[in-house]
């Protein structure tokens, strides 16, 4: 009995999956593959490819007949695009993903079992972002537990709602960065964290194209702010600002215009106190970090950039506090380690630092920067 024979007997409920694609023929292929077994019907909207990209996916459709391709003209809106290929979803729940994602057979067979009988409207992933930059704040070694080939040694993970009941009236918001929690919200709509990831490749694609992506991302943001300058268009704007164009200044009058728009959107707190550190402003990083506690006081970025602020300027018994909150929230960032060791490099505790910088590296054994530690602390110890 084929798999949607089964469904059908079962009334299993449905997934359609909604992509929108450009030029991604040499994504393509791997995101359908992983996902040709849980998924019921594809909709593919291409938004102007000039590549393979299209006639891969009518190849496909020759081994999965319910595969939908249309044509979208692009109009700067990534929402426009994403509510034109769910309009064409015919499924009980919809699935949304780049191609430059993948699904495991693992999580797949999660999701399955997920979505049977659930009272949740949505349901957030874990989007797994890999990179070999471990000095992103989270960033954690692969532990292999579900992809085997993959090609940098660790990844940042970042929760996204990607899994939604269909025919409920969600849709899409925002030009850029679009989400479809607002609507869900809207409509007093429950959304679920989980912990199943997403497979995201796009620091495989090298610099060039992610820093084509955010020129249009900011050519987007521009507008938006003449249009619309609400608290999320702020904040969109600062990070490209933060991030790309290492305008700290300007990114800091963005993100503090944002929390005055919307004082309860943790991350604008974040953001503007890295603005602060990247303008050696350590004292106007704390402050905004301990207001943030307000709002969300278990968040693993948040404890760990105070524990590292208290560290610079020269508080270890409160460094050590906060580091050690970021360690209970999550023992498998090698990061937090290191400046755990670091701490107690500062208290002139060179064996407590020697057996925090060896976990660090157990974590990630590439980290040139933990090992110099762990050797300086060991000549020190040597003395």
């Amino acid at each position: 009995m084929s798999s949607k024979n089964l469904k059908e007997t079962t009334k299993m409920p449905t997934i359609s999956l909604c992509m929108i694609v450009k030029n991604e023929d040499e994504y393509l292929l791997q995101c359908l593959n992983s996902v040709k077994e849980l998924v019921d019907e594809i909709v593919i909207i291409d938004t102007g490819s000039k590549d393979k990209t299209k006639e891969i996916a009518e190849e496909f459709k020759k081994e999965f007949p319910s595969l939908k391709i249309l044509n979208f003209g692009w109009v700067n809106d990534f929402s426009s695009a994403r509510n034109f290929s769910i309009s064409y979803a015919s499924c009980d729940w919809i699935l949304f993903m780049d191609a430059d994602e993948c699904i495991d057979k693992n999580t797949a067979e999660k999701i399955k079992k997920l979505i049977v009988n659930n009272k949740s409207d949505g349901f957030m992933l874990v989007q797994r972002n890999y990179t070999d930059n471990s000095q992103i704040v989270g960033w954690q070694q692969n532990d292999e537990s579900y992809l085997k080939k993959e090609k940098f040694t660790g990844y940042y993970p970042v929760h996204i709602t990607r899994l939604f009941k269909n025919n409920k009236g969600f849709v899409f918001r925002r030009k850029v960065h679009e989400n479809v929690d607002e609507s869900i919200f809207e409509k007093k709509g429950k959304i679920k964290v989980t912990e199943l990831p997403i497979h995201h490749f796009q620091y495989e694609r090298g610099e060039e194209f992610v820093k084509q992506k955010q020129l249009e991302y900011f050519k987007i943001c521009e507008n938006i702010l003449k249009e619309r300058a609400d608290f999320k268009a702020h904040f969109d704007m600062g990070i490209i600002l933060l991030s790309h164009k290492k305008e700290f200044e300007k990114a800091s009058e963005h993100f503090k215009k944002s929390i005055k728009l919307n004082p309860n959107y943790l991350l604008s707190y974040l953001k503007l106190g890295l603005a602060y550190e990247k303008l050696n402003m350590p004292e106007s990083a704390l402050e905004i970090y301990k207001r943030a506690l307000s709002i969300e006081k278990n968040n693993l970025n948040l404890v760990h950039n105070i524990g590292v602020l208290f560290s610079k300027l020269n508080k270890p018994d409160l460094a050590l506090k906060y580091l050690d909150m970021a360690l209970r929230l999550n023992p498998r960032v090698p990061q937090t380690y290191t400046n755990i060791g670091c701490v107690f490099g500062q208290l002139q505790k060179y064996k407590e630092a020697t057996t925090f910088f060896k976990k660090a590296l157990e974590l990630n054994p590439t980290d040139s920067s933990t090992q110099k530690y762990l050797e300086m602390t060991i000549a020190k110890i040597k003395k």
